[in-house]
């Protein structure tokens, strides 16, 4: 009988385990599935999200090395939004929105990195 409840236990763990393991990977990919259903590879969007958040995180450093305002929108590369883009990605839109997001993030990094503490007009 204890040998039965021990069996029991086993497999709810087990598949309490299995399930959580999958659900971390479907949520995981979740945000590249959504730009896949827009028309960008796996490799479009990592590239695009790599560039779009190194470029903003230089961006946003040399904005606040050089005490400008915190604005992501005057940069030519955030407006563009294509840097890196190949035509085998898939939609240079949906590549776009991948490259924005990732250089608001990295440009908000790097602007706080370097402005602690100090004035900003």
């Amino acid at each position: 009988m204890k040998t039965n409840s021990i069996r029991t236990l086993f497999k709810a763990i087990s598949v309490m385990l299995a399930m959580s393991i999958v659900a971390g990977t479907v949520f995981s990919t979740a945000a590249q599935a959504q730009y896949r259903r827009r028309g960008l590879s796996n490799e479009g969007y990592r590239v695009a999200r790599e560039r779009g958040y190194s470029v903003g995180l230089d961006r946003g450093r040399d904005d606040a090395d050089n005490h400008r305002s915190f604005d992501y929108n005057h940069s030519e590369h955030y407006r563009d939004g294509d840097s890196g883009y190949h035509s085998e990605y898939g939609s240079r839109e949906a590549y776009r929105v991948a490259y924005r997001e990732a250089f608001r993030n990295g440009y908000s990094t790097g602007y706080r990195q370097r402005s602690r503490g100090r004035w900003r007009r």
